[in-house]
Parts: C-alpha cells; structure tokens; sequence
C-alpha cells in the first residue's frame, strides 16, 4: 500500500506538515537537516541540525515561511519510490507507479537527481531541484535572448538577489513546454555552475 502525505505549495516550496514540524522537500539538497527528528513515510530519521553552517532558522528567514526541517536526497533515497502528485498537493510512496506521460530515468550524481533534457534544441541533463520555485539556466543558453524581466530570488548560502528571467523552449521525453528561466548572477552563479558542472547538468 502506498503512503500519502499532502504538502502545501508555499510560493513554489514544497512543504509538508508532520507532527510538529514543517519540513521542505528538497531534492537539490544531498543532506538533510533540522531541529529535531521526523517521521516520514513510516520511518524515524535524526537529522543533524545543520548543514555546512546552514541552519533551518536561516532557510526560514530567508525563504519568509515556517521551516522546521529540511528533507534530502539521503532519506528520500532510502524510501520506496516517490512521485509528486502537484496538481493534488499529495507525495506518494510506493514501491512502484504505473508508467505516465514522461518516461526518462533520474540519475543521482553529486547527491541529487538529474535527468535528460533538451533546451532550444540542444540535448542535455537538468537538476531536479524541488527546494527552488524558480528554475535556472547555464547563462550561454540564453546570451543572445532577452529577457523577459526579473524576480526576487534567495539562495541559502548567499542570501537574496534579484535574477533576470528568460522563457526559453525546453523538452523532456520528447514533451515540449516553454519553461521560465533565472540566470543566477555573481558569486551565486559561479557556485551553482560548479556544482551543474560536476553533473554534467
């Protein structure tokens, strides 16, 4: 039988209500972390209560919500499958899911899953980060697009900024949608072109 737990979509965040405690579900993070432990999909996990300095007091004050704990790539991979149901706000975990409309396999490189993608007509892997609401681009492929506007971004370990945003056509398992895109400036963007440099992303 599959576990179902609603989570609440806060400004693109995904957040679920456990006894207690809300808690983010965040992909792009290999660790997690909080204040105290959590029961999820019917495990207990101890969770340090940082990681690399960063507390979750800091990610709440950053991001202007609740959050308790930080949930990762080391639990999720140690649950049974997940699929984010979006549309009904649930997570569902199982030990497997009938095929849908999108088929390509995640991989986990450096903590984090990353799949196929194909951006303007030019194959290549994406993270799949859910603790960002605001998806991002390797700025060469969009220099010469101009964009659309900007939006009001934090990163965890660098605080907040603003990012210039471009809709550029993106395609995963051959379906095609016009996908909004920041480019991360500065000391941000060297970082996070680093780490989608050691995936391959």
């Amino acid at each position: 039988m599959p576990t179902i737990i609603p989570f609440n979509n806060v400004r693109g965040h995904l957040i679920i209500p456990l006894p207690g405690c809300d808690a983010l579900v965040d992909t792009g993070s290999p660790v997690s972390f909080g204040r105290w432990p959590i029961e999820l999909a019917g495990k207990r996990f101890n969770l340090p209560e940082s990681m690399m300095g960063l507390t979750t007091e800091v990610m709440a004050e950053l991001a202007d919500m609740r959050i308790d704990a930080v949930v990762g790539c080391d639990i999720l991979t140690n649950l049974h499958g997940l699929r984010i149901r979006w549309n009904d706000g649930l997570l569902e975990f199982a030990d497997g899911f009938p095929p849908g409309e999108v088929n390509d396999p995640l991989a986990i490189l450096a903590g984090t899953p990353v799949f196929p993608v194909t951006i303007n007509g030019t194959a290549t892997k994406a993270i799949f980060d859910t603790g960002a609401h605001l998806s991002y681009i390797d700025p060469a492929l969009v220099a010469k697009m101009v964009p659309t506007g900007e939006k009001d971004d934090f990163h965890p370990l660098n605080g907040r900024f603003k990012a210039p945003v471009y809709n550029v056509s993106t395609s995963i398992d051959a379906l095609a949608n016009e996908i909004e895109y920041g480019v991360l400036p500065g000391k941000v963007g060297m970082m996070t072109s680093m780490a989608m440099g050691m995936a391959g992303a």
